[in-house]
């Protein structure tokens, strides 16, 4: 491969100056692992970030789902996918676990619900789905089948950094305001009661004031749900949000999340004013004072059914994260990723309780300095990692709006060829453009997809066969009932026909033509 090549994939890197500002005061302060002063910001920016209560993180993205099988005491068999990179599959087996493989689907190529309760057994505990290229599963479906059969859900969301869905009207074409996606709903609950629990100070000083109907007779809810949203305070019989800003408000990508978020609120029939914490503690007098004009004028109830609900939230706004799902998710932070903190990854998880142990197990099992608790293993995220992470997640709205605009151009000229066949965006999601793989139907394209993969490497334009082979034919698992190709012809199939085409935020005009004419 040399320079003039179209590769695959290319690292988001932060400006170096930058990032030598932040390494020369790790040098200085000498602390450069072990729960430092950027890994605690990361974290907190991340779960700002992703709209997550907890996150944990890790060196790399294959020792989060180490960790969150041995967190939930994963036993027995697990149902997961073919189709994925090894370290799904290796994870389970790494945990004294027999891993099941199940069939895909072939508009996501995610794992079918359909095919997960036939190969329950009582040995399953759990089930381990995909997002693969970050498209997300039949949450809800694998839910359901979790709950029926008392199995724990993990998600390897490897691929879906920044991946949000919208609220879904029901059947019928009409949805109530005030609830989210049944999905999320439990989650999004988990969340505003652990807000409820951790209030900031101004939180807390407004808060002894509206409740109760203690102001004007009006009753007000503390982080009361939205559509997709929680909100800070709610009177719903005024149709009034009250929202309190942190600093970090002030910084993008945040700003431009809370013009959609408003919007959204507006669209819904609210009024929403909005409050720094600096007014709440030092002018309150001035805010009671905006809120009571506010309330004012009558608003309908909220609660009504009405047609017509939330359309996807584009680019930059905020619907709900699919991180949210199942037990617990994992999430990669690898250079080839679309967010990368060089190697990296983290576990999302719902309280703080089970935060704590994960943080435990990642630090040897260590509760403090002479106690262990569990037998953990290493592996934290350092400071340097940490602090060029913090640099790559200012700028990475920008790089995932270009890989839309390459993702559009693709599509925009493969869509008439013939046994050329790709994924569309997925109505109510905000995609992250993380690949953009290409299925190959030999008879109808008149070659191979190996034929054109190589020919694409001849002329200096490389892809991938993401994923190819399928997991169930490497030499540790092809002896596994389960891995029998009979038992996985759709993940067969994708396997053999896809082509990842290169997808990053360095490629130029002149390099997505030089991919499109080689197709």
């Amino acid at each position: 491969m040399n320079n003039d090549s179209v590769r695959v994939t290319s690292p988001l890197l932060p400006p170096l100056e930058e990032f030598t500002t932040m390494l020369e005061d790790i040098w200085q302060r000498r602390w450069i692992t072990n729960n430092g002063q950027y890994h605690q910001q990361l974290e907190q920016a991340l779960a700002e970030y992703l709209k997550v209560p907890y996150i944990s993180l890790f060196t790399n993205g294959t020792l989060p789902l180490l960790t969150a099988l041995q967190a939930l005491d994963i036993k027995g068999e697990v149902i997961t996918t073919p189709y994925s990179f090894v370290a799904t599959t290796h994870s389970i087996w790494w945990n004294g676990c027999q891993p099941v493989f199940v069939d895909i689907e072939e508009e996501t190529c995610g794992i079918d619900p359909d095919k997960i309760e036939a190969a329950i057994t009582p040995q399953t505990t759990a089930i381990m789905p995909v997002h693969c290229y970050g498209m997300p599963v039949k949450m809800k479906r694998i839910q359901e089948i979790a709950d029926k059969h008392g199995l724990k859900v993990i998600y390897d969301a490897a691929h879906a950094f920044g991946v949000e869905v919208a609220p879904q009207p029901p059947k019928g074409g009409v949805c109530i305001h005030g609830s989210a996606d049944p999905a999320y709903y439990c989650k999004l609950k988990e969340y505003a009661k652990e807000n409820r629990n951790h209030p900031t100070e101004a939180e807390e000083l407004l808060w002894n004031i509206l409740s109760g109907k203690g102001f004007d007779g009006l009753k007000f809810r503390r982080q009361h749900i939205v559509g997709q949203y929680i909100v800070d305070f709610a009177c719903l019989n005024k149709g009034l949000v009250i929202e309190l800003d942190g600093r970090h408000h002030s910084l993008p990508p945040t700003v431009d999340d809370d013009v959609v978020r408003t919007s959204f609120l507006k669209e819904q029939g609210y009024q929403v004013i909005r409050f720094t914490n600096d007014q709440i503690l030092y002018h309150l007098d001035n805010v009671l004072k905006e809120i009571r004009e506010a309330s004012k004028p009558p608003c309908p109830l909220k609660g009504e059914i009405l047609t017509g609900c939330a359309a996807t939230p584009p680019l930059g706004g905020r619907g709900a994260s699919i991180l949210l799902a199942g037990d617990l998710s994992t999430i990669s932070f690898h250079a080839t990723k679309v967010y990368n903190t060089l190697e990296g990854g983290a576990i999302i998880m719902h309280d703080a309780k089970t935060k704590q142990r994960i943080d435990y197990l990642k630090n040897f099992g260590f509760a403090g300095e002479i106690e262990v608790v569990a037998p953990g293993i290493n592996s934290k995220m350092d400071e340097v990692r940490c602090a060029y992470g913090l640099l790559n997640l200012k700028q990475v709205d920008a790089a995932i709006a270009h890989r839309r605009r390459v993702a559009e151009k693709y599509r925009e000229a493969l869509r008439d060829v013939p046994g050329i066949r790709f994924f569309d965006d997925m109505p109510g999601v905000r995609h992250n453009y993380g690949y953009f793989p290409i299925f190959v139907n030999a008879e109808e394209y008149g070659m191979t997809r190996d034929e054109l993969y190589f020919k694409m490497q001849k002329a200096g334009v490389y892809g991938r066969r993401y994923f190819y082979p399928l997991i169930s034919t490497f030499s540790p698992y092809r002896e596994l009932p389960s891995a029998a190709p009979e038992n996985l012809p759709v993940a067969t199939k994708m396997a053999n026909e896809v082509i990842c085409l290169p997808m990053h935020q360095d490629l130029t005009e002149k390099d997505i033509e030089r991919v499109i004419e080689q197709i």
